[in-house]
């Protein structure tokens, strides 16, 4: 004859199968709502979603129901953004509609490859709102391996500062769009007076006018646009953890390989400096930003840097691995 259970052991059992039916429950809850259908791709989704990605209205607002498409297409997704292959990444974080910092953050690499940098700034936005909010749902690094290798608070910082430093005078062509018929000879500015303008840590310097016809009123300018070798302007810039309100020296260089990219770099920052009159120890304390993105080079993303190649501590703009 079996021995009856105590009641200790009724009571273990009886825990377990209450923890058993919850979780068949919440399986069942995740396989039903998970499976959403995805958008079905049609010329009209994809003109729809591309008008809208460059007007930076793109809206993500599926939850769990759409985690199984996320899940299935984020590698995909990371493949485009490699590729630099913006059109497909846009349609494809689009199709699946899932609401994740990660998905904003491919929209604002997608704006922003296309040259729509307001956009642009507004995904990122949208990225950085999600990615430090209270509610870890949409929030990559909660599940592990889902930000793809991004470390969004490390790289949303930057990349809001960069975009909120073009997005005032920002147009939707490309950089390389905009320098196809320009010289550097065109854009020089007129240099008949001094002015002041803000540096690092609170100081000023000297500087020959290079605002266009000597106009500081805009306080925006473009220096230079040389056949996609180099871009540089000048325009406001919002430090993201303070708020702080600035003005800096935007410089985009492009090249064919590495060793262009970087000989670019330093013409470009030779370039900047007789433009503005000044000498190396003075150009250190400017408040600059300086890359090259896929759009001028053709083949990869580099770098940021906020100092000059010759400036203490600073180096030459080197290969991404994002």
């Amino acid at each position: 004859m079996l021995n009856q259970p105590k009641e200790n052991e009724k009571g273990l059992f009886m825990k377990a199968w209450g923890i058993l039916t919850a979780r068949l429950s919440t399986l069942i809850f995740l396989g039903l709502t998970a499976c959403a259908p995805v958008q079905t791709m049609n010329p009209e989704f994809r003109a729809q979603t591309l008008s809208a990605l460059r007007s930076g209205t793109i809206n993500l607002n599926c939850g769990a129901a759409c985690a199984w498409g996320w899940v299935n297409e984020r590698a995909r997704m990371r493949a485009f953004d490699a590729a630099g292959d913006w059109e497909s990444l846009a349609l494809r974080v689009a199709q699946v509609g899932y609401q994740k910092d990660l998905a904003y953050y491919y929209l604002g690499r997608a704006a922003e490859g296309l040259g729509y940098r307001e956009a642009a700034l507004a995904y990122y936005g949208d990225s950085y709102t999600l990615a430090t909010g209270t509610q870890p749902g949409p929030q990559c690094r909660q599940v592990a391996g889902d930000c793809m290798g991004v470390d969004l608070l490390a790289v949303l910082p930057v990349k809001l500062k960069l975009a909120a430093a073009v997005a005032g005078g920002a147009s939707t062509t490309s950089p390389s769009e905009k320098q196809s018929d320009v010289s550097v000879k065109s854009r020089q500015p007129s240099q008949n007076n001094k002015i002041s303008i803000d540096c690092k840590n609170n100081q000023k310097v000297l500087v020959n006018n290079f605002f266009p016809k000597g106009d500081t009123s805009s306080g925006r300018a473009e220096l230079a646009a040389n056949n996609g070798k180099m871009w540089i302007s000048y325009g406001p810039g919002v430090e993201i953890h303070t708020n702080r309100e600035y003005r800096l020296f935007w410089i985009l260089v492009g090249g064919r390989n590495l060793k262009e990219v970087q000989q670019n770099q330093k013409d470009a920052e030779s370039y900047l400096l007789r433009t503005l009159g000044i000498d190396k120890e003075t150009a250190c304390k400017l408040e600059v930003q300086i890359s090259a993105p896929k759009s001028m080079t053709g083949r990869f993303a580099y770098t940021i840097e906020d100092a000059f190649s010759f400036c203490p501590g600073a180096q030459s703009i080197e290969h991404m691995k994002l």
